[in-house]
């Protein structure tokens, strides 16, 4: 109401609409910021400009509290995260089949020094139909964006930045469209890995999840596994055959895997088969990779 006088009337109708509308509450308001304070602190934002948040910081400052407003409000604020995630970055992507390990390596990656960005932590998901497993509710879009822009802003874009190649959906989350856009041109190095390793890689990734996650999951993307493959999935689920779920998830997977890359084989900088080499030995390889 307050800000929509503002527009309509200016600023002293809106201060006198304010006040008639908080004056009584005044002492419950006071109250509350002091219950809802951390180490007598509290930081506030308006939607827009500023004047709501600065009322409000005036009277918790008189109980004592340290008040900080963000300035320009939440508005201000998301037009500053969309232009941190349009600025031009040096991505590299990381990219291979499903179970190659590339979230271990991104890890190893940022213990190395090396600037790194881990989308799928971000969203709280691993990105394939199985990735929901084990994680946290997803973030809405606007909030992996603002945590994004986070990141980016304590990064060096003029170094090169190390990102997991995603689909754009990693499940309900979008990637922003300013960042998708210069992933798709970044270039890539891919691992690859022998299938055993593939396969106990991801037995160990999962093997918390219970049989009810794992139907579910099966059952996402069963037209793709096609009738008899997913009964045969389904059978190995119930004499709980990690493995073989694994084997049988992997050939549709590496289907689409293969017409990504194929897609994509202009962009691809160097392979490294991983297949023999310790984690340490990628990761000194990959660091040795020209930056593009």
């Amino acid at each position: 109401m307050v800000g929509l006088c503002y527009k309509k009337n200016g600023k002293q109708e809106a201060v006198l609409l304010g006040l008639e509308l908080i004056g009584p509450k005044m002492a419950l308001l006071a109250r509350t910021g002091l219950e809802l304070s951390e180490k007598n602190e509290l930081r506030i934002y308006c939607q827009r400009g500023g004047m709501r948040s600065n009322s409000m910081a005036w009277l918790w400052r008189q109980t004592g509290l340290s008040v900080s407003v963000l300035e320009g409000g939440y508005k201000d604020y998301r037009q500053q995260v969309l232009d941190t995630l349009s600025q031009p970055l040096k991505l590299t992507l990381l990219a291979g089949p499903t179970g190659v390990g590339k979230t271990k390596i991104l890890k190893n990656l940022r213990m190395a020094k090396e600037q790194v960005i881990d989308l799928e932590g971000l969203a709280h998901h691993k990105g394939s139909a199985f990735g929901w497993i084990g994680k946290r509710p997803q973030p809405t879009n606007v909030q992996l964006e603002n945590e994004l822009a986070k990141i980016l802003k304590n990064l060096d874009p003029k170094r090169r930045i190390w990102v997991e190649s995603e689909s754009r959906m990693i499940g309900r989350c979008a990637i922003p469209r300013g960042f998708w856009e210069q992933m798709q041109v970044a270039p890539r190095i891919y691992l690859i890995r022998n299938l055993e390793q593939r396969v106990a890689q991801l037995c160990f990734d999962y093997k918390s999840a219970d049989r009810e996650d794992l139907l579910k999951s099966l059952g996402q993307i069963q037209k793709r596994l096609g009738s008899e493959r997913y009964l045969d999935a389904l059978k190995a689920l119930e004499s709980n055959s990690r493995a073989k779920i694994a084997r049988i998830a992997l050939v549709y997977y590496d289907y689409h895997y293969a017409l990504s890359r194929e897609k994509n084989v202009d962009m691809i900088q160097a392979e490294i088969d991983a297949s023999e080499k310790s984690t340490q030995e990628i990761v000194t390889a990959l660091q040795q990779i020209p930056e593009s």
